[in-house]
């Protein structure tokens, strides 16, 4: 959570730029998407890249 009490998303910027370099478009997905929302978004996407470890 933020200073203010709301969960926050992030993403390095290192992932972003390479997404871009590839010539994508990065698109962030919210963690907290509903099931129907999640599957609309990934019919709508070439890729999707999981970051973390």
């Amino acid at each position: 959570k933020d200073d203010y009490g709301y969960r926050t998303n992030y993403q390095m910027d290192v992932y972003l730029r390479a997404v871009q370099k590839a010539g994508g478009l990065p698109v962030m997905i919210p963690l907290n998407l509903v099931e129907d929302d999640l599957e609309n978004l990934i019919t709508r996407v070439d890729g999707i890249l999981l970051s973390g470890g």
